[in-house]
Formats: structure tokens, sequence, C-alpha cells
């Protein structure tokens, strides 16, 4: 039963955020003990108890809306962006016209020269 627990790895020095999540879902499925998840992978339970405490930390924090500052700096990011381009489109359409108008004086001017 130990090989089925076991979480394949992509590197033996270092655990990914995925395989940590694969290993602490195992254990809050309630069928498999954390001891065992811990025992078949070599990890230490205090080290398995402390990510699955983060994990539905963190889960909490989503579902109540509360954003890490990297995420909160990402969305401002994205606010001045769209921002930006929503006033670089205003520009190029007032240019347009501008250009537009700029033409039509011009070709008038020609006519009656």
């Amino acid at each position: 039963m130990v090989k089925d627990l076991k979480v394949k790895r992509r590197n033996d020095a270092r655990l990914y955020y995925d395989e940590i999540v694969e290993m602490v879902i195992m254990g809050l499925s309630g069928e498999i003990a954390p001891e065992e998840i811990c025992e078949a992978n070599d990890i230490d339970l205090k080290q398995y108890i402390d990510w699955r405490e983060r994990f539905l930390i963190g889960g909490i924090e989503r579902l109540r809306g509360i954003w890490s500052a990297r995420e909160k700096s990402q969305a401002e990011e994205i606010r001045r962006l769209r921002a930006f381009i929503k006033a670089s489109d205003q520009v190029a359409v007032r240019y347009k016209g501008s250009k537009s108008k700029l033409n039509n004086t011009e070709n008038e001017g020609g006519k009656n020269v």
C-alpha cells in the first residue's frame, strides 16, 4: 500500500507545489492517514501539517476574497494597463479624426487654387 501513496516527483532534491498539493489532498480525503503519506514520501509529519494548514488557510482567504500582496499588485497593474489602453484608443481616435479634418481642409484649399 505504501507504493500507492508515493507521489511521483520530478526532482528528488525539491518538492514542487503541485506535488505538495497532491499529498495534502490525499490526506484531506480522509481515506489515507497523513502519517502513511509522510512515511511513503519521506516527509516529516510536522511539515505535512504545516502545508495542510497553509493550504486550508489560503483556500479560506480566497473564498473570503482576500488576495495576496502579489495578486493585489497584479490586479492594480491590469487596471492601470486597461486605463492606459483606453486612453490610447481615445487619443488615436482623436488623432485620426483631426488628421481627417486636416486632409479635408487641405483638399478644399487645393480645389480653390
